[in-house]
């Protein structure tokens, strides 16, 4: 079972963002950056791109999130979500594409992916390393 590490990034005044994953056992990292975002949507893309490497290996995961509504939204909230429409309450649930996306490819798994909260900023080291990753990724936009 792969341990991976993800993390999001955006800046409030530029709207530009960036998103990171790692996997220490086989030192893969992966990142990217998009404009006019959220720190909450680059969360969420940094946890897709995780499974999707999950996927594709054919591999069981735990991802480890320092979003607690990335990390709640896909444990707890996303069926119910579904079942009501994408809706929570009578206001459309935010980032309702990528909660789609998130949704598709975890009702397809075949693998075994868990999602864990790990405290952002408390010193572990690869949440840590992910967190500079997409910093640097989300920077990267500002030099272009």
């Amino acid at each position: 079972m792969l341990n991976i590490y993800t993390d999001g990034s955006s800046d409030h005044n530029t709207r530009h963002g960036g998103w990171a994953v790692f996997i220490p056992h086989r030192n893969v990292k992966l990142s990217g950056n998009s404009y006019n975002t959220t720190n909450n949507r680059m969360e969420m893309f940094a946890v897709l791109t995780a499974m999707r490497f999950l996927n594709t290996h054919n591999e069981d995961g735990v991802i480890y999130c320092d979003s607690q509504y990335v990390v709640r939204g896909i444990n707890e909230w996303m069926y119910k979500w579904k079942n009501q429409g994408w809706c929570h309450g009578k206001k459309s649930i935010l980032n309702a594409d990528l909660w789609h996306m998130i949704f598709d490819l975890k009702s397809k798994l075949t693998i075994n992916v868990q999602l864990k909260w790990v405290r952002g900023h408390a010193g572990n080291t690869y949440n840590e390393m992910v967190d500079q990753m997409a910093v640097n990724a989300r920077k990267k936009l500002s030099k272009k």
